[in-house]
């Protein structure tokens, strides 16, 4: 936590103290309330800015099983991307995905069942892995949970 963020938690701390001393029981209760979920709010938010910048690149099957389809949902670029379907023994690399973007890999035959495994790393050269199997009967979808049901406006072309 920051200088001043500690200084706000220690300054409820001591408010609340004084509170109880002062026989103000109930409002130092409220006070001790209001204390620990700032803290606990600062806590979560000093937790979740290391993965503001988390790159993510997730995988998926196209509508026709002929190709599969790279996107990263991060917000950070990805580099040296390496994709390896296990059973089909087909690997290809990608240099460079930006946030949100796609890439397409096309193949002769359809894919009936494979898992992938994607290695990459973001710009600071960390390195990341994702796997997922991939079914033609399953799910195709990207698996957005933001995607409404009836697209309107260009959602996210």
């Amino acid at each position: 936590m920051e200088n001043n963020q500690k200084a706000l938690i220690i300054g409820g701390g001591l408010i609340t103290i004084a509170l109880i001393f002062a026989n103000m029981i109930y409002i130092a209760g409220v006070a001790a309330i209001i204390v620990a979920t700032l803290y606990m709010g600062m806590v979560m938010m000093n937790t979740s800015s290391k993965f503001v910048y988390h790159p993510e690149v997730k995988g998926y099957l196209k509508d026709d099983a002929k190709g599969v389809i790279l996107k990263n949902t991060g917000k950070t670029e990805v580099k040296n991307i390496h994709v390896a379907l296990v059973p089909l023994n087909i690997e290809f690399d990608v240099q460079r995905l930006k946030p949100e973007e796609k890439y397409e890999y096309e193949q002769d035959s359809m894919i009936e069942e494979a898992k992938i495994v994607i290695t990459y790393e973001n710009e600071a050269g960390e390195s990341f892995s994702w796997d997922n199997v991939l079914s033609a009967l399953g799910s195709t979808d990207d698996g957005d949970l933001l995607k409404p049901v009836f697209p309107m406006f260009s959602w996210k072309d």
